[in-house]
């Protein structure tokens, strides 16, 4: 539900009260989300909300919005649409065998992540179990993409792969440069990014460690074109306006047309040792006809050249602005930056930092303790903290120092922070409100922050602790959740139990063998159920209704478990024979009967010997 809602201040009587617009569970009054406008007739479509407020339309977009290649989202890479702002405990952690360096992609309630014991995951985005997972034959750093139902990722092994989303079976592989490429360069900087594919259309772009950049076909791998740079690729390719644009450690960073590969232009990068070379490529993020990104490195001659962050014009590649930055003891350079509403955040060094986009102005700078080696990400988020207050964009980095971070993104004040047992050096992905990322210790990590909503549920059955095996036990119950009102006008609060419509109901039975077996059923608007079923087999059952819960955008609903039944199932009692009644006497009106028929012949009788002797 949506609606407006004051903050119920005082005024002087001349101006309205201060308002805002709210969005309200409809069945609890749970408020899930606050924003500083007033929409006097929002309009909802498409999974959007539209309202107009100063003149001004506004658009907010689906919190179900597809995370689907590294960093989101090939037209505007690391921004999603909300975000948890308190991250002190994840709400599930799913383990792998090694470091999780790879970025998560999350489609349609699934999370797909690499770790480098070679596997690729598929992971339930709501609970963390697993749903399938993937060999390759070597270490998975690189993100995967998910577009038309398939996986495309790339291995260290050399292979670009095309999955199945639903099943993880292998499509097609594509060796782009297994066996060609020395195990030095794969493995130099255990943290280094790798060079993460881009869907756009039926193309996949992705750049290689044997120095090219490939176009392959979506549906069978088949290479369209490559373009071959001086040296390893690890940065990953950016896509804008027709233009492929990646950068290389041949120290350039390059704009190529995407339909045919030939090359618009190359800007030269800052100069680092041959060693730093094979450590830094960053990934560049265009927006506002400008490509942004890091470069250079504080790592030997660094320290001499100081790294910058640059504004190059997209179109013919000259420099727009740079802007130097502080060394503070670090060796990393910006991975990738994020572009939201005017300003591009990243990692810098020990920190994260916010420019501004059109000169290069720094805004503030966040000091995080350790490098940083992922990139950052950016929630324009809807919702509320606890207090009601609209916190507005947060910004999400991991860091060397072990750490999550979530911070403000209009000042960069931390908001608060989830330490893991290694390095992140996974780039934080964003879905249905929650926050995902990898870590070193080997577990990916899911954050969210939505307000949970206790539920109760009791049934009661149409049998007592014992039926017959030919009868039905009907079993009818209802659902509400538990929440407090609050009476504005008494200032009382009590507690509240809205009923829950449409949820599933699970009737679970416990047979006399022990075996279970599930029944399902919805409630309706008014939170009830109805559920039967019919117990066959003699002997001991036992039954139990219970709801699992259910996580909506910016709410959750507990699970609720009614008691523990059992019934003892008999069969019927055999009906006995009916027995036949003793003989008895003749019934006296038979005599009577027997009686006048002996009389009727003897009058006859005697009437006809009368009329012979008269004769």
């Amino acid at each position: 539900m949506f609606t407006i809602r004051s903050d119920a201040s005082e005024t002087t009587g001349r101006e309205a009260y201060p308002a805002h617009f709210a969005c309200l569970d409809a069945f609890t009054g749970e408020i899930l989300w606050t924003i500083p406008y007033q929409f006097t007739a929002p309009t909802l479509g498409y999974g959007m909300l539209f309202g107009v407020s100063g003149g001004t339309l506004y658009c907010f977009g689906d919190v179900k919005k597809s995370w689907s290649y590294f960093r989101g989202d090939p037209y505007n890479p690391g921004a999603g649409n909300s975000g948890p702002s308190d991250i002190s405990s994840p709400r599930w952690i799913y383990e792998t065998g090694d470091a999780v360096q790879s970025s998560p992609a999350i489609v349609d309630g699934k999370v797909y992540i690499g770790s480098n014991d070679q596997n690729l995951y598929c992971l339930d985005a709501y609970t963390g179990e697993k749903i399938w997972n993937f060999t390759t034959e070597y270490k998975l750093r690189s993100s995967p993409a998910v577009a038309d139902g398939k996986v495309f990722m790339g291995a260290d092994d050399g292979y670009i792969y095309c999955l199945d989303a639903a099943t993880g079976t292998e499509t097609w592989r594509k060796d782009i440069y297994a066996g060609n490429v020395p195990p030095v360069l794969i493995e130099v900087s255990s943290f280094q990014p790798r060079s993460s594919p881009i869907i756009i259309d039926d193309k996949l772009y992705v750049g290689a460690l044997d120095g090219k950049v490939y176009c392959l076909s979506t549906s069978d791998g088949g290479t369209d074109w490559t373009f071959e740079t001086g040296g390893p690729i690890c940065g990953s390719p950016a896509y804008s306006d027709g233009r492929i644009f990646i950068s290389s450690t041949d120290e350039r960073m390059y704009a190529l047309d995407a339909n045919t590969g030939t090359e618009i232009w190359n800007w030269p990068t800052p100069q680092h040792s041959s060693i730093a070379s094979l450590h830094f490529a960053p990934t560049p993020v265009v927006a506002e006809g400008k490509v942004f990104f890091g470069a250079g490195a504080a790592y030997l001659t660094g320290w001499l050249t100081p790294p910058l962050f640059v504004a190059l014009n997209a179109t013919d590649g000259t420099v727009v602005w740079q802007a130097d930055m502080d060394v503070n003891s670090n060796t990393q350079p910006i991975q990738a930056p994020t572009y939201h509403n005017g300003v591009i955040y990243t990692s810098e060094h020990m920190g994260a930092s916010a420019f501004n986009a059109a000169d290069g102005s720094r805004k503030w700078y966040q000091w995080l303790g350790f490098q940083v080696f992922g990139s950052t990400a950016v929630a324009a988020d809807l919702k509320s903290d606890a207090t009601g207050e609209s916190i507005g964009a947060k910004v999400y980095v991991g860091c060397d120092s072990y750490s999550v971070t979530c911070l403000r993104a209009d000042n960069g004040t931390a908001l608060s922070s989830y330490t893991t047992e290694a390095q992140v050096a996974s780039s934080p992905a964003l879905w249905d409100g929650k926050l995902y990322v990898g870590s070193a210790d080997g577990k990916v990590y899911c954050f969210d922050d939505s307000p949970r909503v206790s539920t109760t549920i009791y049934a009661e059955s149409n049998k007592g602790e014992e039926m017959w095996n030919n009868e039905t036990l009907t079993i009818q119950g209802k659902l509400c959740a538990a929440t407090n009102r609050t009476d504005l006008e008494t200032e009382t609060t009590e507690f509240y139990y809205p009923p829950l419509p449409n949820a599933e109901i699970i009737l679970s039975i416990t047979t006399p063998d022990m075996n279970s077996e599930n029944v399902t059923t919805t409630t309706d608007e008014k939170g009830d159920f109805t559920v039967a079923y019919d117990p066959e087999a003699v002997g001991s059952w036992g039954w139990v209704i219970f709801y699992e819960g259910e996580q909506l955008p910016y709410i959750i609903y507990n699970a609720a478990y009614g008691e523990w039944n059992t019934v003892e199932v008999v069969s019927p009692p055999i009906p006995e024979e009916p027995q036949q009644p003793p003989p008895q006497g003749i019934p006296m009106e038979y005599v009577y009967v027997a009686v006048a028929v002996i009389v009727i012949v003897l009058v006859a009788v005697g009437a006809y010997v009368f009329l012979r002797r008269k004769k």
